[in-house]
């Protein structure tokens, strides 16, 4: 205990935590425990804190954060988004003429990917992904993943901005697979069978392993 209230004595940065007295009552010692703590995780990021802060001064966001910090917190708190809130966000850009061969592949299409939001949303799609180390982890796909893979956020801040488009070029070529275009908001997919002939189930075990394996979300 000496030597606690020895070293806290002679520990300057203490008046920086608000510890103004190097004597602490054994009920107060855990508080000092967590303000020491806190101190140092700051520290070790406060060149990354004060690049954060500098970023935030363009566009005055920095200003309105501090002048409105409860409503700030709320638009910055992590929430699950909603089945309606993403299926907003990603509506087809435009269909083939009606009845042609073309028009049913595209509504097929946009069909089977609204049911995998919905399983989505449920939390029914997940797979086991081994690291380089030989760790394994499970990955259950989220929708803010796929808001992450159409457009680079995880947020539904661009409804009825982004689009499903349809590439209608070489049909025939089963293994071109959906790409998306996170500048522009916009899923991809190709009329091939690959999206056209499985069930809506096989389409979102499918989907799933496009979206987890694409460049769009990260890998190589």
């Amino acid at each position: 205990e000496y030597m606690g209230t020895r070293c806290l004595a002679d520990l300057p940065e203490r008046f920086d935590m608000g510890i103004n007295n190097a004597n602490i009552p054994f009920e107060d010692k855990t508080k000092v425990v967590q303000l020491l703590t806190r101190h140092i995780v700051y520290c070790s990021v406060s060149e990354e804190i004060a690049c954060f802060r500098e970023g935030l001064k363009s566009y005055d966001v920095y200003y309105i954060m501090t002048s409105f910090p409860e409503e700030s917190c709320k638009l910055l708190a992590h929430r699950e988004v909603t089945y309606e809130e993403v299926k907003l966000c990603f509506v087809p850009n435009y269909f083939s003429t009606e009845r042609s061969r073309e028009r049913e592949k595209e509504t097929t299409i946009t069909f089977k990917f609204y049911q995998f939001l919905k399983r989505v949303g449920k939390q029914e799609l997940s797979t086991v992904v081994v690291d380089d180390g030989g760790d394994s982890r499970t990955v259950v796909l989220s929708l803010g993943d796929i808001l992450q893979f159409g457009s680079g956020s995880r947020y539904p801040t661009f409804q009825g901005e982004g689009r499903i488009e349809f590439d209608r070029t070489d049909v025939g070529d089963t293994g071109r697979r959906v790409r998306a275009d996170t500048c522009g908001k916009v899923i991809r997919f190709p009329l091939n069978d690959r999206y056209i002939l499985p069930s809506a189930k096989e389409f979102a075990e499918i989907l799933f392993d496009d979206i987890l394996n694409s460049k769009e979300f990260g890998m190589p």
